[in-house]
């Protein structure tokens, strides 16, 4: 049975180390950091937060087995993270849930081919990226937005850069983000903390 449970990857460090704590969470990121720092004499500090639709351990999961060349111990983790590369890792780790994590761990290729990597302010990464966690195919998503199948293909393979504002509008509705995220203007897909509901 699919977990659709949702909620956050966040990236946070101990300020003053090279250390950093790549964790899920489902309740607000804030209130994670705060039962964390109860724990812990040293500064906790947000680095980089990134929402997850659904599968939210499994990914957490995968972006563990991506960095266990620099794993310390626990959730943490001796890399610099910024908001790009956490959202390539979640990216990446959205791409890889069909993969059983056995087969990660030993070094094994994804079950699907990966596609090209895109910059994560590009609208082609934010649409597939959006387009995964809300597990639309092109063709569902090209029929719930009344677009042609070339369209959305064009469109994720970054051949395809020139839209209407209507196409972008179908898009950011059916995929419940706003239109500024998919075009790369604003970090967060949504616009008031939560997926948006038409």
């Amino acid at each position: 049975m699919p977990n659709y449970r949702s909620g956050f990857i966040y990236a946070i460090e101990a300020t003053g180390t090279p250390y950093v704590k790549i964790g899920s969470t489902t309740i607000h990121v804030n209130d994670r950091i705060a039962a964390l720092q109860i724990a812990t004499p040293l500064r906790l500090t947000l680095v980089a937060v990134e929402p997850v639709l659904q599968r939210l351990r499994e990914v957490e999961a995968r972006i563990h087995v991506a960095l266990r060349a620099h794993h310390t111990r626990g959730e943490w983790f001796q890399v610099t993270v910024t908001m790009d590369s956490l959202a390539l890792l979640v990216a990446n780790a959205i791409l890889a849930l069909d993969t059983p994590i056995m087969m990660l761990r030993k070094g094994l290729p994804p079950v699907k081919p990966r596609p090209r990597v895109h910059a994560p302010t590009s609208l082609a990464f934010r649409l597939i990226k959006m387009r995964t966690q809300i597990c639309h195919s092109v063709s569902d998503l090209a029929k719930a937005t009344d677009l042609d199948f070339s369209i959305i293909e064009g469109l994720e393979s970054g051949q395809l850069e020139d839209l209407s504002a209507q196409m972008l509008r179908r898009l950011a509705v059916v995929l419940g983000c706003t239109t500024d995220y998919l075009l790369g203007l604003v970090d967060w897909p949504y616009r008031y903390g939560h997926p948006i509901k038409h």
